[in-house]
């Protein structure tokens, strides 16, 4: 029997990944802590695995997917970062940068309590340290 997803939190996820401002991006990429990067790449194994029990890769595939077009669509040029190559925005540089820890985070939040609790803290961790003690802010 499939599992379920959590598709109304997963919705003001993104809703609020729209939202993201510069200084949030920044401060999302500085909250991924490199000590804890073993343990970051587990829980994505478990919630990868969590999610193929309960029949639902495709949707994390998806939600991988969205989150990675979000991240190679830099909008507007805000800015250029020193060298980069020419045409590449400040923003664009954040988004992919901050990209592993958004798609974590949305994997957190669509397994739920699918996900072993140790497993959701590490990928919910650099989401909650930057955006604030409400994971999802609408």
């Amino acid at each position: 029997m499939p599992g379920s997803m959590s598709y109304e939190a997963l919705g003001r996820f993104f809703a609020r990944v729209e939202r993201l401002t510069d200084g949030e991006l920044l401060a999302l990429i500085a909250a991924a802590d490199p000590d804890v990067r073993v343990i970051r790449r587990d829980a994505m194994r478990t919630a990868e695995t969590a999610a193929k029990e309960a029949g639902l890769a495709r949707q994390l595939d998806q939600i991988r997917d969205r989150i990675v077009a979000w991240a190679i669509d830099r909008g507007p040029a805000t800015g250029h970062l020193p060298g980069l190559a020419m045409g590449e925005t400040l923003e664009g540089d954040l988004r992919r940068r901050a990209a592993p820890e958004l798609i974590g985070a949305a994997f957190a939040i669509a397994l739920g309590d699918q996900l072993p609790p140790e497993s959701s803290h590490a990928l919910l961790a650099a989401w909650g340290a930057a955006v604030g003690a409400e994971l999802i802010d609408t």
